[in-house]
């Protein structure tokens, strides 16, 4: 019997090997792509760390500010109430003075 054309185990093997050199190089890469963004997920992890430390911060920051902003809101609330107090003693102070003083108009003349 004589060979087959067209069959030949050199060319089957040599198709395997490229074929698993393939699978393998493409291993490879699937490899490096997980490592790429197993590094990356670590960096994003840091960044969101970093941003949640910020956040935090900024969150005090303006925590403080508005317990600053409350106590002189109610300082200016105090003000405003002793100014309102004083503004009606004086006009009873005015009130009694300017009664008092017709008065003394009316006795003289």
């Amino acid at each position: 019997m004589g060979k087959m054309t067209g069959f030949s185990f050199e060319s089957q093997i040599r198709d395997i090997a490229d074929y698993l050199n393939k699978i393998s190089s493409l291993d490879m890469d699937k490899e490096m792509e997980i490592k790429f963004l197993a590094s990356k997920e670590r960096e994003l992890g840091e960044t969101f760390k970093l941003i949640e430390e910020k956040e935090e911060k900024l969150l005090k920051e303006i925590r403080n500010t508005l317990l600053e902003m409350s106590s002189k809101i109610s300082a200016i609330k105090d003000l405003k109430m002793k100014i309102m107090h004083e503004r009606e003693e004086c006009a009873k102070k005015y009130t009694s003075l300017t009664e008092g003083n017709s008065s003394e108009a009316e006795k003289t003349a």
